[in-house]
């Protein structure tokens, strides 16, 4: 195991006086090794160029004109006073689109016949707050602002479904009138008044008998007879666990500038995306252009977190203006547009039943659990949904497990992938539930854990689980290697964890009314990547400098200094002689791009294959210069020479600029495509420690670890960075970060009133530590053992994190409340009937089921009083006396 801490080097990897070189196998590396970034000296001098920052020749700038009400009829849409002020280039509605503006493609795929996808601008009705209305174009943004102020909307308001419970409720208004509704519809189908309330609330949906409209998408996990599993349990309590909407708010909010080039009929997105081919594919079918017709450049990007993974309804409407101007057009969101126009991610509630024995035995879990979509069926609103039901065993073995996950839509901003989609809600869901066994049982929780993880001798895990979708059903890739009890023992043996308990039991002691001290473990398995392919193309200038071309769009993950350190190795040639460039359709025929931890482990393969393809393109050239056969040239340091070490050397350049008569494309280059044959999981455990003021509720994160298994180690300074990030995003995600809504609802959380962690919410006391076990065979050649880690830190962290503060609560002064007893029978009702058992020194039945702990959340957990009857939480205490770990809101993600 590599332990690395921020004020040390890495052991066991050997390096050179420079830091870039080390050795395996006697022959010097560059993968492995803390290679600096190669992108970090560009933008820390300010010399980046983001999408804000174009300013092509004539490029006029847009703004869009968005909805102030959640669920209204659209009666007008008056843009004829900002039409007719001289500063005005453009001022359009839904109804200046020839045939209607663009649809948005779906990715989970809406139920045939319920017509859900959002419209490029809102037609006849607008269902949330900040959907587009209509777009004002101007020669800079100013004009363009005042004159979005000229646009007057009629609204005639609709019921409003604020949130889950609300939308699931039957007779609830909905969001989408039935096809049937519509001219042609399907005969049958109940009908709806302009309000959205059934006229029949009898009648449900054909594919889900008995639930209401708003469910977008079912999803079902099965694993075994978990009926009779909870029947037969000896111990069974239930829960709810939830998770706060919650955005990935990074530094740089979203933009486009598009330029239709009219003499060659061709169009220029640059765009901060991160599926560059994606977009392209998009905006070509919303415009009605062919593929090839369409380029997306991808400029410097500050942050994703996965609210770029999508095409948006500005990108179309950007292009769809410049192509009919004529000339550049440009947009920039701003923070207060970021808010409630970019997707959001989480808003889960988990009805959980579980069935264990007395030695703390997980024997089944039944888990109803749903998630608030938002208002459409948006790109990849229902990809949380889909992801979370078959994750939530996670490294525990659960021999009877059933999952039904309801995709719901509700009057709010459109959901969307956000870091650690789906692992990090399951997760937290599965090590809540451990921590519960734990403390019913009475045993400690890391041994409850080392009593439930599946074994090494156990891999690959079955049974299999299989994921039951509206459209069809797959099964789930089972976990098929590691050592998951090894790398716990491990981690609680680096940790202390025994000194850990110990120093909580004197500080209770010594100390019953001071702050409340907890630790907290958090177990995760993290899928890398999605199991899409990847392409990757390397050419070889006359200079001998190695040029990188790949679908990955970088975002400030390092992606250069990675795929260059691959290439490095692969073609034994100096890092400096490597050049990536990525985000550019025209460099490459098609990609996916980034997500899903996938950079590393599938663009990574890509590269390494393109390379060995180089090398094969290479050596008849090689051959020719030397000669001698091909059999009897190596690659060698720099370039190639013969097998027998014999005669000159040739560097890269020489094969170069020889090349173009032997390939016969007048060039030495070569692509591969990486198509891996399942998915290599990571996983890992956090440790976390906080303390708690009982006072105040200020939860203050003192120390955390983190341990992983993300496979072979490219960049380990990289890999702690990733991390690091991690683990602050764990802090606010379990600690600060909500996006509130009104019962009517109206959005309460602003550019200014979304809390986020800052440097000094991070404990000072942070180190990772890794293991480098090799990726199972499934991942495919050329994957070179590699796992992905960019979402492990919040994955893991997020669960330790709020294990920890449940930890600390647990034990506070004063005797525990009474309880009903532990068992109660099982499977007694669809609701989630179960009693919740007897857990000695709990604050409250539903003690820590629910993130963010923010700190009106931890002191009412103290106080037992009940929620408030919003469910909103208050605002930060003012009166708190340290706020060196309080959020700082109004900022962004770095």
């Amino acid at each position: 195991m590599t332990t690395l801490r921020p004020d040390a080097g890495t052991a066991g990897v050997t390096r050179s006086a420079a830091g870039t070189r080390g050795e395996t196998g006697g022959r010097p590396t560059v993968v492995g090794t803390p290679a600096r970034r190669r992108e970090d000296d560009r933008l820390l001098r300010g010399r980046g160029r983001f999408v804000a920052d174009l300013r092509l020749p004539g490029q006029a700038q847009a703004v869009f004109v968005r909805s102030t009400e959640p669920h209204a009829l659209l009666r007008a849409v008056d843009v004829s006073a900002a039409r007719g002020d001289r500063r005005a280039v453009a001022v359009l509605s839904a109804a200046d689109f020839p045939g209607g503006p663009p649809l948005l493609p779906s990715a989970s795929g809406p139920v045939p016949g319920l017509p859900t996808a959002q419209p490029a601008l809102a037609t006849d009705r607008v269902r949330y707050v900040g959907e587009p209305v209509a777009v004002v174009v101007a020669a800079d943004r100013y004009a363009a602002e005042d004159l979005a102020d000229l646009v007057r909307v009629d609204y005639a308001p609709l019921p409003v479904v604020a949130d889950l419970d609300a939308a699931l409720r039957p007779g609830a208004p909905t969001l989408h009138p039935r096809a049937a509704d519509q001219p042609g519809g399907p005969p049958g189908t109940p009908a709806r008044g302009d309000d959205g309330a059934a006229r029949d609330d009898s009648a449900g949906r054909g594919s889900a008998p008995g639930w209401g409209d708003n469910v977008e998408q079912v999803v079902r996990a099965v694993r075994g007879d978990v009926t009779a599993a909870l029947a037969a349990a000896p111990l069974t309590f239930s829960v709810r666990l939830s998770i706060a909407r919650q955005a990935g708010a990074p530094m740089e909010t979203r933009g486009v500038v598009a330029d239709w080039d009219r003499a060659a009929g061709r169009l220029t997105v640059w765009t901060p995306t991160q599926i560059p081919h994606g977009m392209r594919d998009a905006v070509a079918a919303a415009l009605g252009l062919p593929a090839d017709a369409v380029r997306v450049v991808l400029p410097d990007v500050g942050g994703a977190f996965g609210t770029k993974m999508q095409p948006y309804p500005e990108e179309f409407v950007v292009a769809w203006l410049s192509r009919l101007l004529g000339r550049p057009v440009g947009w920039v969101e701003d923070r207060a547009e970021h808010t409630v126009a970019t997707v959001h991610g989480r808003d889960q509630h988990h009805d959980v039943e579980v069935g264990h024995d007395a030695s703390g035995r997980i024997l089944a879990i039944r888990d109803r659990m749903a998630s608030d979509i938002g208002a459409y069926s948006f790109t990849n609103a229902a990809v949380e949904a889909i992801a979370t039901p078959a994750a939530v065993p996670g490294l525990y073995r659960v021999p009877a497990y059933a999952a039904e996950s309801l995709a719901v839509f509700t009057n709010k901003t459109p959901a969307g992938p956000f870091r650690g989609v789906g692992a990090a809600p399951a997760t937290f869901v599965m090590e809540r539930i451990v921590d519960l066994v734990a403390a019913q049982v009475g045993v400690d929780p890391a041994e409850v854990r080392l009593r439930n993880l599946i074994g090494p001798d156990e891999l690959p895990y079955g049974p299999r689980t299989t994921l039951h979708l509206t459209q069809g059903s797959m099964p789930w890739p089972p976990h098929d290697s590691g050592d998951y009890p090894g790398l716990l023992r491990r981690a609680l043996d680096l940790v202390g964890y025994r000194d850990l308990r110990r120093e909580q039991a004197q500080r209770r002691a010594s100390d019953p009314a001071g702050p409340l001290f907890g630790v907290g473990l958090g177990m995760f398995v993290e899928p890398s990547g999605d199991g899409k392919p990847e392409l990757a193309r390397l050419r070889v200038d006359e200079y001998g400098v190695v040029e990188v071309a790949a679908g990955l769009a970088p975002s400030g993950q390092g992606h250069e200094t990675m795929l260059a350190q691959i290439v490095a190795d692969e073609l034994r040639i100096p890092l400096d002689d490597v050049v990536v460039r990525l985000g550019d359709t025209d460099r490459l025929r098609w990609g996916a791009g980034t997500m899903a931890s996938r950079s590393a482990a599938v663009g990574g393969g890509a590269v390494r294959l393109a390379a060995r393809a180089l090398v094969e393109r290479a050596v008849p050239v090689a051959a020719r210069l030397l000669g001698v056969p091909a059999s009897a040239v190596a690659l060698t340091e720099h370039g190639f020479g013969r097998t027998d070490g014999t005669g000159a050397a040739l560097d890269w350049a020489s094969v170069a600029q020889a090349a173009g008569p032997t390939t016969g494309t007048g060039e030495l280059a070569a692509e591969a495509e990486f198509r891996p044959a399942g998915i290599p999981f990571g996983y890992g455990v956090h440790v976390s420690v906080v303390e708690v003021d009982p006072g105040t509720g200020v939860v203050t994160a003192l120390r955390h670890r983190a341990f992983d298994d993300c496979g072979t180690v490219l960049n380990p300074m990289m890999l702690a960075g990733q991390v690091h990030g991690g683990i602050g995003f764990a802090i606010g995600n379990a600690l600060f970060e909500e996006l509130p809504y009104t019962d009517d609802g109206f959005p309460l959380a602003g550019a200014a009133g979304y809390p986020l962690p800052t440097v000094s919410s991070m404990p000072a006391d942070v180190w990772v530590a890794h293991a480098q076990a090799p990726a199972p065979p499934a991942a495919g050649r050329g994957g070179g053992d590699v796992k992905g880690a960019g979402e492990g830190g919040v994955i893991g962290g997020t669960a330790a994190i709020a294990n920890a503060v449940a930890d600390a609560l647990a034990h506070r002064p004063g005797p525990p409340p009474a309880r009903t007893p532990a068992r109660t029978p099982a499977g007694t009702g669809a609701g989630g009937t179960l009693a919740f058992p007897s857990l000695p020194g709990i604050v409250g039945p539903e003690a820590v089921t629910r993130i963010p702990l923010t700190p009106p959340e931890v002191l009412r957990l103290l106080r037992a009083q009940p929620s408030p009857a919003t469910g909103v939480p208050a605002a930060y205490p003012a009166n708190t006396p340290d706020r060196r770990h309080a959020p700082n809101p109004g900022l962004s993600r770095g």
